[in-house]
């Protein structure tokens, strides 16, 4: 598990990087995400902007329009 500074260092590269921008496309990769996350959900995210991205605990949160 990473600890905190490297998880704040990696939210901070995420804000540079995305941060503005508009998602594209959204897909899971990993399978309890895709069990748990429900496909209208993901067609929910396409088109939005991310507006603010956030840290809770080693949690990435990213706020969109």
């Amino acid at each position: 598990m990473p600890e905190l500074p490297e998880v704040e260092h990696a939210a901070q590269r995420l804000r540079a990087a995305v941060l503005g921008h508009t998602i594209a496309r959204a897909e899971a990769f990993h399978p309890s995400q895709r069990r748990h996350f429900p496909p209208k959900a993901w067609k929910a995210v396409v088109g939005q902007r991310i507006e603010r991205i956030d840290r809770r605990a080693k949690v990435q949160l990213l706020q969109q329009s």
